[in-house]
């Protein structure tokens, strides 16, 4: 019974961490693309930092 429990929650867990990553992505889709306007109304930006880790950062 526990152990069914423990898979059942462990379950949820995964999915709820799915439904967070896919809101992720959504929202990181969102802001490349206000970033993508803003660029294109007002020029591109004046010195920009990768952020560590990301595709960007060469390093």
């Amino acid at each position: 019974m526990h152990y069914e429990l423990y898979l059942e929650n462990l379950e949820l867990k995964k999915r709820l961490i799915e439904a967070q990553l896919q809101l992720l992505h959504m929202q990181y889709a969102a802001v490349l693309q206000e970033m993508e306007r803003f660029s294109t109304e007002y020029g591109p930006p004046v010195h920009t930092e990768a952020v560590p880790g990301s595709r960007e950062d060469n390093s």
